[in-house]
């Protein structure tokens, strides 16, 4: 009688776990593709938190360009040209599209690196 009881209480707790992991990948399953499709389409905010973080990055590594002590490390300038161009990319393929169209650079981007264009890229 203890033992079926203890048994009862063990399917009690397999059931109930199986039903909580059950539940919990249904809602992981929801709040991933609710997050794939906020990033897909791009809302508003999201590209101009994108644009401005690339205009951050620009600015720092322009600066980090002035550095006087960086003489001594080539590597340093060449990492800042580095990251200050995908600074200025990030803020290319964020920028507004009505301020880009009418310029090659987005067209020519988008040519050689079409894979930028997609949200995955």
């Amino acid at each position: 009688s203890e033992e079926q009881q203890r048994e009862m209480g063990e399917a009690a707790g397999r059931a109930a776990a199986q039903e909580a992991l059950g539940r919990a990948s249904s809602m992981a399953r929801e709040g991933f593709a609710s997050a794939k499709s906020y990033v897909t389409n791009s809302p508003t905010s999201l590209r101009v938190m994108c644009f401005c973080l690339g205009g951050a990055t620009f600015v720092i590594y322009v600066l980090g360009l002035f550095n006087i002590f960086g003489v001594l490390y080539p590597t340093e300038y060449t990492l800042n040209i580095f990251v200050m161009l995908f600074g200025l990319l990030t803020m290319i393929l964020e920028a507004n599209p009505a301020w880009i169209n009418s310029t090659k650079a987005l067209k020519l981007l988008y040519h050689h690196a079409f894979f930028l264009s997609n949200p995955l890229g």
